[in-house]
C-alpha cells in the first residue's frame, strides 16, 4: 500500500494539467500513487495523460455529473493511506515538499497547510484556517483548502464520500462533519503544499451566493440549530464589506479631488 493517493480531476484544462502533472512526477517523494479523473475532455487533456500514462497508477476519460462525482470516483480507486485532491491546474509547491511533509511522522485524520493562490501574475498566500482555532465557529468563517490537505483514506470508508448533491461545499462539510461530529483529529503543519489556480468555479461570481445557499442547506440537515447564528454572521459580514468598500470609495473620491486641484 502507497502512503499517499493523488488525485487529480480534470475537465479540458489541458495546460493546467501538465503543470499538475509534471509538479507530481517531479517529486523527489515516491511513496506515492497518482490517479487522474478526467470528465471526458475534447481539448487534448486525453493525449496529456497518455503521454504521461506510465507515471500514473489509474485514470479513466468518461463523463461525471460534477466535481465531488469525479472526486468520489478517485477515492474508490485509491489505496493509499492518506488522499490529497490536487485538481488540474493546482501544483505542488516545490520538488520536496512531500518529502518534507511526510518527514514529519504525520499520524492525524487530517493534516492541512499553507497555499499560495495565483491571481493574474500575483500570488498571495491563503489565510486557511490555523488549527489553535479549530471550532464550530471558525469552520464557518474559515476553510480547509483540500489542495493542501492530507485526509486519511479511511474516514471515507467510515463517514461516507463526499455528497453529490451539493456543487460546490461538500469537501467544506466534510471537513465540518469531521471536526465536530467525528471528533477526528487535525493537525496543522507551517508548510507550504500547493499553489491553487484561481480560475474555476470558485472565481465565478456566482460562488458566494449559491456557497451561501448550500452551506444553509447543509446546516439545516446536520445542524439546524445553528442556522441562525450562521445567518448573523453572513449578515454581519456582508455589511462589514460594505462599510469596508464605502469607506475606500471616499478616500479614492477625496485622493481624485486632491489630484484635480
Amino acid at each position: 500500500m502507497r502512503l499517499l493517493s493523488i488525485i487529480t480531476v480534470n475537465l479540458n484544462n489541458v495546460i493546467g494539467l501538465e503543470k499538475t502533472i509534471e509538479s507530481v512526477t517531479n517529486q523527489g517523494f515516491t511513496n506515492y500513487e497518482f490517479i487522474i479523473i478526467d470528465g471526458g475532455s475534447t481539448d487534448g487533456s486525453v493525449e496529456i495523460i497518455k503521454k504521461y500514462a506510465d507515471k500514473l497508477t489509474w485514470w479513466i476519460s468518461e463523463k461525471d455529473s460534477g466535481i465531488y462525482n469525479a472526486m468520489n470516483k478517485g477515492i474508490l480507486k485509491s489505496q493509499g493511506d492518506y488522499c490529497l485532491f490536487l485538481n488540474s491546474g493546482d501544483w505542488l509547491y516545490h520538488s520536496n515538499v512531500l518529502t518534507e511533509c511526510f518527514n514529519l511522522n504525520l499520524k492525524e485524520d487530517v493534516i492541512y497547510g499553507h497555499q499560495l493562490i495565483q491571481q493574474e501574475n500575483n500570488f498571495v498566500e491563503d489565510g486557511c484556517l490555523d488549527v489553535k482555532y479549530l471550532s464550530f465557529g471558525a469552520l464557518m468563517k474559515y476553510h480547509i483548502p483540500h489542495q493542501c490537505t492530507f485526509i486519511k483514506r479511511e474516514l471515507f470508508t467510515k463517514f461516507g464520500l463526499y455528497d453529490e448533491n451539493y456543487r460546490i461545499v461538500s469537501d467544506w462539510l466534510f471537513m465540518v462533519l469531521c471536526a465536530c461530529r467525528y471528533n477526528c483529529t487535525f493537525r496543522r503543519i507551517d508548510n507550504f503544499i500547493s499553489v491553487f489556480d484561481k480560475t474555476g468555479l470558485s472565481n465565478n461570481p456566482n460562488f458566494s451566493a449559491i456557497q451561501s445557499q448550500e452551506r444553509k442547506k447543509a446546516l439545516q440537515k446536520y445542524f439546524p440549530l445553528f442556522i441562525t447564528d450562521y445567518e448573523n454572521f453572513e449578515e454581519f459580514r456582508n455589511k462589514k464589506y460594505i462599510k469596508i468598500t464605502m469607506f475606500l470609495v471616499n478616500i479614492f473620491r477625496k485622493l481624485k479631488i486632491v489630484c484635480l486641484l
